[in-house]
């Protein structure tokens, strides 16, 4: 292949991966053998869910109803509206507590330790991650990472709450429990 045509494909690919880099992308997803799709719809029907918003990277958003703003409507499947008002007991016992920056090593469960250590994100990027919870057990968890961004209205940080929800309640999973003849 003529060093011309290396070139050019070698310029064309770095144009489309820097044209990627405000894109963001999903790069951890856990969940527990409980978890069930079912369990968004059931979230949905009981009324508002609760939003535990950590290291909120806003200044200007102290009260975090920006990042609050920016995650309704995000998740896949029966919308969930979320709120930061603690339901009353028996209403629901849904949770998604959200976190920015980088998690510490090794799993913790971000329903139990809502103050988890959480380090800087990585420079000109934002990461965040969220569990799905129930009580104070897990059911999903999903970090991603995208463009850093100054506001919660920035349409780069919408897309990366988008992405980061839809991974976090996964419409379909298939577990090869198969033990015999399959």
């Amino acid at each position: 292949m003529p060093a011309m045509n290396r070139n050019l494909i070698f310029t064309t690919a770095v144009m489309a991966l820097a044209a990627c880099a405000d894109e963001p992308a999903v790069y951890n997803f856990y969940s527990t053998s409980t978890y069930d799709p079912t369990y968004v719809a059931d979230a949905a029907g009981r009324g508002d869910t609760l939003a535990v918003i950590r290291h909120n990277p806003f200044a200007a958003d102290r009260d975090n109803s920006g990042v609050l703003a920016a995650m309704q409507g995000q998740n896949a499947g029966p919308p969930l509206h979320y709120t930061q008002m603690q339901q009353p007991s028996g209403m629901s016992g849904y949770q998604v507590v959200v976190a920015f920056g980088t998690p510490p090593i090794g799993r913790r469960n971000m329903c139990r330790d809502h103050d988890a250590p959480f380090g800087p994100s990585p420079a000109g990027r934002l990461a965040a991650t969220a569990a799905f919870c129930f009580g104070r057990n897990m059911l999903t968890e999903a970090s991603a990472t995208g463009a850093a961004s100054d506001r919660p209205e920035d349409p780069r940080f919408k897309r990366l709450m988008n992405q980061l929800l839809v991974a976090l309640f996964p419409s379909n999973l298939i577990y090869d429990d198969c033990t015999g003849n399959c």
